[in-house]
């Protein structure tokens, strides 16, 4: 005896599986199946959601965390002071290094002057382009460099976030301590989930900044 039930949304057709089996009996068998891989499919559902929401709850925490304190980094590079300070001065070497890992710079134009003009447009895998303007505060060669950013346009093209960077350096027998102090001026509620991801930006930067003065 033969019947058809649905499963997944597709047309089955069930057949006696043994003389000895009833049709009661392949009609109990195909929904047991049935319910197993609904199950199979919101246990998946479940774990997802659950990576999801943690990775959420760790970025909010992490927001809100650097809205409030601000970040502080500190790198050791190998290599002098001037070679590092000049990575941050000159364009053309500038453009190599910031942003996250797979991004580039196709606009980067720096006045490294008091009260010059910071245009740099990061540009990422998919082709996504994330502006970031600015100006520079103070500037003394080879030991501080202040800079005001700002980033995360809305579709007015006005500018959500700002922040007031510290850079310095220090000579270390060769090599070059930089510390890093940024402090978030300006962001309203609808941008503080964009600072959860502000200090895995910085850190794949600097990687990127150790791997160019290194060689």
């Amino acid at each position: 005896m033969r019947n058809r039930s649905t499963l997944n949304g597709k047309k089955v057709r069930l057949n006696t599986l043994s003389a000895g089996q009833s049709e009661e009996n392949a009609i109990l068998a195909f929904y047991r199946m049935f319910w197993e891989a609904k199950l199979n499919s919101l246990e998946d559902f479940l774990r997802q959601t659950l990576i999801q929401s943690t990775y959420m709850n760790k970025t909010s925490s992490a927001a809100e965390k650097v809205l409030k304190e601000g970040l502080e980094l500190s790198r050791i590079f190998n290599a002098p002071v001037d070679k590092v300070f000049q990575a941050w001065a000159d364009p053309e070497l500038f453009a190599l290094w910031w942003g996250p890992q797979g991004f580039i710079n196709p606009v980067c134009e720096l006045d490294i002057v008091p009260n010059g003009n910071i245009n740099v447009i990061m540009q990422g895998p998919d082709g996504s382009q994330f502006p970031m303007r600015g100006n520079f505060i103070e500037i003394i060669p080879g030991k501080k460099i202040v800079f005001i950013a700002t980033c995360y346009g809305d579709e007015k093209g006005e500018y959500l976030i700002e922040s007031m960077n510290t850079v310095t350096f220090r000579e270390l027998g060769g090599k070059t301590e930089l510390k890093l102090n940024v402090e978030v001026t300006k962001c309203p509620p609808e941008a503080v989930e964009a600072l959860g991801d502000m200090e895995t930006g910085w850190d794949h930067s600097l990687v990127k900044l150790q791997d160019l003065v290194s060689d």
